[in-house]
């Protein structure tokens, strides 16, 4: 052991931390522009089409499009002046996305280095028999960095999260400031505008800001520092959070700061019926679970069930997801003791499971040294602030709904305070936890370099040698709509493809009609739009709706309706609605047994 710590005590140098430093934020570097390379034509996901439809809709209307009860309007304001300054034709507009992301993961990179320097490298004892803890404190940090940050968030979504962890980090280390020395009334002031401008990247931010200032001002309050500089802080805040919350409230029609909590309590924890499963029979019961009146999509045909999505967002490429808000207006969502906890334990399963998927030996040796840092009383000291505007957002998660990518920055906030507690008074059970817990970061990343980043590397190795790797379905479907005549501004229906819908922004079509996923069987589907006179009737009824076209995704093991061109070898068709009948049928009463009794 001793000559272990020799050994890595030989790295602790003002001028080979400093090499280590940047080796390891060169690493990090390197992996994001690796993975968005990688994922430069990526699906965006279902919530990356909709901040992209705010961000067309603020090119062609100006801010007040991107007032939007469900989503924040920074981020897809992010976008929009991007795709107003580059104009990127429909091959690049997923690019696109992605170098902007890569911005962002920069400044969280920057946000992460200030934050360990300031929690962790200040607070090192200066005395030898210590001085390995820095290298391998470093490491662990930037460790846990590549495995939540990097890997959990990742460049592969187009969402605001990876801004969530800029901003987070940031703030935390304000933090960790605030607690050595009071603050101008300026600093104050910045705090307050960071916190705003978070609340405009992502609604979370709002309760999670307002949290952060009340522990800023408790911890200055008790060292007497001056009430003006607290006071300005929270006058910026709310400034800049009134400028969102009173459009947003108009627009909503009552007071709030954003419906997405709402919402996500009614889904998660009342169990209200989601958008997806709005599209219905008549003779269905929509199971209001106690949530109140939210009304059904509106019915276009029962035989296969089709439902009709509304006008009100011309840029909306899925308007049921572009703005759910409406939907859930008469809704309210309750406070139920029982569901809450429920909730909480699905949560905590799911965080664990993600955590053991991604981070598993990382993730069980820092709750040990976590449980030995508080069993030992570590003193917190500075980070206490931190740890406590951390534990608040976590929790508030945890109790509503919760995916790994929205608690990172927060649980690298709880490490690297357990770090620096560790670094001013290491105890012997810190010391060997931190090592394991050292050993364990290296062999996860390892594992994820070898799974992930190898196959990445070695498909941009056979790129550059003239072997691209292949395309997205959702590029060749595109490319194969466009063939056929399709262009932006056109309306389609979807069957079988209702969340997967970058097919069509990539083109610029709006999906205006569709059979539900869940709601209907798409076999049963299948079977009946095989049917002549049930074919005819759902065409009818798509031309009454402007529908220029209807894209199906075939389901395996089932056989697409013949009168669907195939898109390529995609397993996908189309089918093109021109102005005439799509051929003679009688559909009387002698006609096939599948036709009669139709709606």
């Amino acid at each position: 052991m001793d000559r272990l710590r020799h050994a890595i005590g030989t790295l602790s140098s003002a001028r080979a931390m400093q090499r280590l430093r940047l080796a390891l934020i060169a690493g990090a570097v390197a992996t994001g522009a690796l993975d968005t390379w990688f994922y430069r034509q990526w699906n965006l996901n279902p919530d990356g089409v909709s901040y992209f439809d705010l961000a067309r809709a603020f090119v062609a209307h100006g801010p007040e499009a991107l007032v939007n009860g469900y989503w924040s309007p920074l981020y897809p304001a992010f976008i929009g002046t991007a795709l107003g300054v580059f104009s990127p034709g429909p091959d690049w507009i997923y690019p696109m996305v992605r170098v902007l992301g890569f911005a962002v993961y920069l400044l969280t990179i920057v946000a992460f280095d200030r934050l360990v320097r300031v929690s962790i490298l200040s607070r090192l004892p200066g005395h030898e028999t210590d001085r390995w803890l820095a290298p391998v404190i470093l490491v662990t940090a930037w460790g846990l960095f590549f495995l939540l940050v990097s890997q959990a968030i990742g460049l592969f979504l187009a969402t605001p999260d990876m801004g969530v962890a800029a901003i987070v980090l940031f703030v935390a280390t304000e933090l960790f400031e605030l607690s050595t020395a009071p603050w101008r009334t300026s600093r104050w002031i910045r705090l307050g505008v960071v916190l705003g401008i978070g609340y405009w990247w992502k609604a979370i931010l709002f309760p999670v800001g307002a949290v952060t200032l009340v522990v800023a001002s408790v911890v200055a309050w008790r060292r007497r520092d001056p009430a003006r500089g607290m006071l300005s802080g929270g006058v910026a805040f709310a400034l800049l959070s009134l400028a969102l919350a009173v459009p947003i409230s108009r627009q909503v029609g009552r007071v709030t700061f954003g419906e997405t909590g709402r919402l996500n309590q009614i889904w998660y924890v009342n169990n209200g019926p989601r958008v997806s499963t709005l599209c219905i029979s008549p003779v269905g019961r929509l199971d209001q679970s106690r949530s109140g009146l939210i009304p059904k999509a509106t019915m276009l045909l029962e035989r296969p069930l089709t439902c009709g999505m509304p006008d009100r967002w011309p840029e909306a490429t899925l308007p049921i997801w572009y703005d759910p808000s409406p939907w859930y207006a008469e809704a309210s969502a309750r406070v139920d003791v029982r569901e809450t906890l429920v909730a909480f334990r699905n949560d905590v399963r799911f965080l664990r499971d993600a955590l053991a998927e991604i981070a598993p030996l990382a993730s069980i040796a820092l709750v040990a040294l976590l449980a030995i840092a508080v069993a030992a009383r570590a003193p917190i000291g500075n980070g206490s602030a931190a740890v406590v505007m951390s534990v608040v957002a976590i929790g508030a998660y945890l109790v509503v709904y919760v995916e790994l990518r929205h608690v990172v920055p927060f649980l690298l906030c709880i490490a690297l305070a357990a770090f620096g507690a560790i670094a001013a008074q290491p105890s012997r059970w810190a010391r060997i936890g931190l090592l394991v817990l050292a050993a364990a970061t290296i062999v996860d990343g390892g594992i994820r370099l070898a799974r992930q980043q190898r196959v990445e590397f070695a498909i941009a190795v056979h790129a550059m040698a003239g072997r691209p790797m292949g395309e997205q379905v959702s590029v060749v479907v595109a490319r194969e709509l466009q063939r056929r005549g399709l262009s932006r501004g056109d309306r389609v229906a979807a069957i079988n493809t209702l969340w997967n819908v970058e097919w069509a922004q990539r083109v610029g079509l709006v999906v205006r009609a569709y059979v539900p996923d869940l709601t209907y069987p798409i076999p049963r589907a299948f079977t009946e739009l095989g049917d002549a006179c049930i074919r005819d009737d759902f065409v009818d009824s798509m031309k009454r709706e402007r529908i220029q076209a209807v894209v199906v995704k075939g389901a395996p093991g089932f056989a697409t309706p013949d009168w669907f061109d195939p898109l390529g070898d995609t397993g996908w068709g189309v089918h093109v609605l021109g102005d005439g009948p799509l051929r003679g049928v009688d559909c009387t009463a002698s006609s096939s047994p599948q036709s009669r009794g139709r709606s």
